[in-house]
């Protein structure tokens, strides 16, 4: 029998999977009918783990699947953490199938969704799920997915661990940067710096804060040259494109720089610059985002504090971007442009190791306890730096020093276990935390009705008090509420995915396909698979929303993918970035 390979995704792991769809009538347009394969052992034999595909992505150590349920177009997303041995329905209150769905991020731990507000609002909820991947609760309200181009700010800060960035839609209608340090249990409005004067603020309550720009105000052609960057190897530092006050209006934003994870921010350069951090956040390194040539880089020593410049060459050049090498370990910059007769492209690469005089010494470093914040003064509290149940000190560079780090620095830290309170809780499902709130109550809605999920394929009742431990948080005693999952002994098969248990052995056509499939990886033949799309099936056709999914190889988390629908792109795996265009641009349902 003919099938023909659809779209293909390597998922790496100690068995090397290789995950791909297929279908049997060679349509381009075929989805909800294809089937989810896997193999173990490089083509030798495959796995049909999940029918009536839509889509599907990966992302930490979840697997992802738009599966088509009964008649008509309505599909859910099926979840599985072991490869697809084991599926699950994603468990979100009070959603019903015509609003949309996407995933924001997902890490080792849990699962940001977005669902989208009924009316096509271009706001939404963001749910945040359980360590399954499975049962989801309430974040945050009012998050913005614009209508326009289906665009979402929504960031990991790699930097420090649990905090994330996003934009929400306030009442009266101005874009607002809001941040979490807890994994999404608590967001809070940025934080201005403190140079503004706050008597400024005192007719307008948003006029001092910080709004950071990202992928929304990119669609709105502002000029931001580049989404903010953060790094897991260097500690605390985020930088950032930002304005004051209502930030959406503002077309020449200035760049701002945090050295504690998002807790305080200060202006470090006027207006739109590239910028890239080396040495694990030892050296920043900036240019100039204009039409005129540059000869010029700026670079500051202490997290964006002070900044010098470089001349990088005798012959100035129209700059059109800037390089390292992945993890931001190196002193390496490569710059691209052309030369003003616009007749031959330029790349320089600079070693910057030479502004540098000496490697660092032990007295070079301090010890940083993170999630400090900037309002702590005096002593220090047995609760202070506590965020996700413990408390890490780093060994971080102190500002000033003028050394150099290495590639195989690595910052030491020490942690210690905190007490449990409610922050370490997200709130359960079926809860919510009303905003300026740190109790979780229960949602109007689901008020003295029985909290039923399906689980395993059995019926589970939950008994709650509205308190979910967050995924990842090590805290010991303290608050401890009462939580309890009741196996009813109902089993609540879903009709959605069969997957098939029975390995398909390596017939001529299978084997050819995955040698296919791996030389298309090798050579990165995009452009060829996207043309054949192209022209082929109908073209290139933009869905009206689209989830984004980003993979930071080195934090192993995903930011986002982003997704084209009738688009077929292999999944990418390079030094910035591993997605799979096609596996759920989407993700609706």
């Amino acid at each position: 029998m003919k099938f023909e390979l659809k779209y293909f995704v390597i998922l790496r792991g100690p068995n090397h999977n290789i995950f791909f769809t297929t279908n049997y009538n060679g349509s381009c347009s075929d989805k909800g009918k294809l089937e989810l394969r896997r193999s173990c052992d490089y083509g030798r034999s495959f796995r049909t783990v999940a029918s009536r595909v839509y889509s599907f992505v990966l992302g930490g150590r979840f697997l992802f699947a738009s599966i088509m349920t009964g008649s008509g177009t309505e599909r859910t997303i099926h979840v599985s953490v072991d490869g697809g041995e084991l599926w699950n329905s994603a468990q979100l209150p009070t959603v019903n199938h015509e609003q949309f769905y996407s995933i924001l991020s997902a890490n080792q731990e849990l699962v940001f969704m977005h669902v989208d507000d009924p009316g096509d609002s271009g706001v939404g909820t963001v749910y945040v799920s359980d360590d399954r991947g499975t049962v989801f609760s309430r974040s945050l309200e009012r998050h913005l997915y614009a209508t326009t181009g289906s665009d979402t700010d929504f960031t990991v800060v790699s930097s420090l661990r649990g905090v994330f960035m996003t934009s929400v839609l306030t009442e009266d209608g101005a874009v607002q940067t809001v941040i979490t340090f807890n994994q999404g249990a608590r967001w809070q409005t940025l934080r201005g710096p403190e140079t503004c004067d706050p008597e400024a603020s005192a007719n307008r309550a948003h006029r001092c804060r910080l709004h950071i720009h990202s992928t929304y105000s990119t669609s709105l052609k502002l000029n931001v040259p580049m989404l903010p960057l953060s790094q897991a190897n260097a500690v605390g530092l985020i930088i950032a494109h930002g304005t004051i006050g209502e930030g959406e209006s503002v077309l020449t934003p200035d760049v701002y720089v945090s050295d504690d994870g998002g807790y305080s921010w200060f202006l470090a350069l006027k207006g739109p610059h590239h910028y890239a951090i080396l040495d694990s956040g030892g050296l920043i390194v900036a240019v100039e985002h204009t039409n005129s040539p540059v000869h010029l880089i700026k670079y500051s020593v202490d997290e964006g504090q002070c900044w010098r410049s470089y001349n990088f060459t005798s012959e100035p050049f129209h700059f059109s971007g800037l390089d390292s090498e992945p993890g931001s370990r190196s002193m390496n910059l490569s710059l691209w442009g052309y030369r003003s007769d616009y007749s031959r492209w330029v790349v320089i690469t600079i070693d910057l190791q030479k502004v540098l005089h000496r490697d660092c010494a032990e007295e070079d470093f301090v010890q940083w306890l993170s999630h400090l914040g900037p309002s702590a003064s005096g002593p220090l509290g047995p609760s202070d730096g506590c965020v996700l149940g413990f408390m890490e000190t780093f060994l971080r560079l102190r500002k000033g020093a003028v050394c150099y780090k290495g590639k195989d620095f690595k910052s030491e830290t020490d942690v210690a276990p905190c007490l449990c309170t409610a922050d370490d809780y997200h709130c359960d499902f079926g809860f919510y935390r009303p905003e300026n709130s740190s109790e979780c109550e229960e949602q109007e809605e689901l008020k003295g009705r029985a909290l039923h999920f399906c689980l395993n394929g059995s019926t589970e009742q939950l008994q709650s008090s509205g308190y979910r431990k967050i995924p990842g948080d090590r805290c010991v005693g303290g608050f401890q509420p009462v939580r309890k999952e009741t196996d009813l002994r109902r089993k609540c098969l879903s009709d959605a995915q069969t997957p098939s248990a029975t390995p398909v052995s390596n017939s001529t056509s299978t084997a050819l396909i995955v040698l296919v499939v791996i030389a298309i990886l090798l050579s990165s033949a995009v452009a060829g698979v996207w043309l054949v799309k192209k022209y082929i099936c109908g073209g290139r056709f933009l869905v009206h929303r689209y989830s984004e999914m980003r993979d930071n190889v080195e934090a192993n988390q995903i930011e986002g993918v982003d997704d084209v629908d009738d688009v077929d792109t292999n999944y990418l795996e390079t030094g910035k970035a591993r997605y799979n265009e096609n596996s759920d641009q989407d993700l609706l349902v």
